[in-house]
């Protein structure tokens, strides 16, 4: 029973961390890393869309066209998937610090989204970009590699 309990402990800290949206050790992989879980192979329920905005700006929006979804990770990419720019503002979301600050958005609680916006400046990057994205509607199903309309900055 006393080794039973610092292992229960840690997976509980562990799993609490996901919700809070701590998963800056999924940067380079965008997976979850659940436990015993792999991503959907069916189309996603999800989507991401980008449109300029303002001053050198870009709305970012991750949203579910039917579900609700419970967690996000986004980054900007280039054509050869390396992280670009930076994200400012992001509702119901927050932003990490993957290879530089503010280069990602995650969730920020468990609670259910029905869409996660955010302002993305490209920070001295320009050429063609996409926003690449894990998005998860529970423990055990979610779906990666959703990549928004092309956008050139």
């Amino acid at each position: 029973m006393l080794l039973i309990l610092p292992v229960l402990t840690t997976v509980v800290g562990v799993a609490s961390g996901f919700s809070s949206g701590s998963v800056g050790w999924a940067c380079d992989s965008m997976a979850p890393g659940h436990l015993l879980t792999s991503a959907e192979k069916s189309p996603s329920p999800f989507e991401v869309y980008a449109e300029e905005y303002e001053a050198g700006y870009y709305l970012v929006t991750a949203f579910g066209r039917r579900d609700q979804f419970k967690g996000l990770l986004m980054q900007a990419h280039t054509p050869r998937r390396e992280k670009v720019g930076i994200f400012r503002q992001v509702d119901d979301g927050q932003t990490l610090d993957c290879d530089n600050e503010g280069d990602a958005v995650s969730h920020n609680n468990a609670n259910l989204k029905s869409q996660v916006r955010a302002l993305w400046h490209p920070n001295g990057y320009s050429g063609p970009v996409r926003f690449r994205a894990t998005m998860l509607k529970s423990y055990g199903t979610y779906w990666t590699d959703i990549l928004s309309n092309p956008l050139v900055v």
